[in-house]
């Protein structure tokens, strides 16, 4: 079963994201919650990271409602949004871990 990394802390100020993507392999997938949904910001600086580890293979997701709550309008090309449901259907399908 792939893995799921779930983050929550924004990359400024906590390393989460590029920890999480350091062990994420081909086939699994990073949520990106709360704060961490920075990241998914086209206008951020993590936008790299979350570029290649999509052309890496990894499936990235951010949760609709907490970009909508930081005013991230536009993501990043690639960058899967869902709702609650579809975290639910992540964890369903995958094995998750929490950052």
């Amino acid at each position: 079963m792939a893995t799921l990394h779930i983050v929550r802390r924004s990359p400024h100020m906590a390393r989460d994201l590029e920890r999480a993507l350091e062990v994420a392999r081909p086939g699994s997938h990073v949520l990106l919650v709360q704060d961490a949904v920075l990241a998914a910001s086209e206008a951020d600086s993590s936008r790299g990271l979350l570029e290649r580890a999509m052309r890496a293979g990894v499936g990235v997701h951010a949760l609709k409602e907490d970009l909508a709550s930081r005013a991230v309008a536009r993501v990043v090309g690639g960058v899967d949004v869902v709702d609650y449901e579809g975290w639910v259907d992540l964890v369903e399908a995958h094995q998750p871990v929490a950052w």
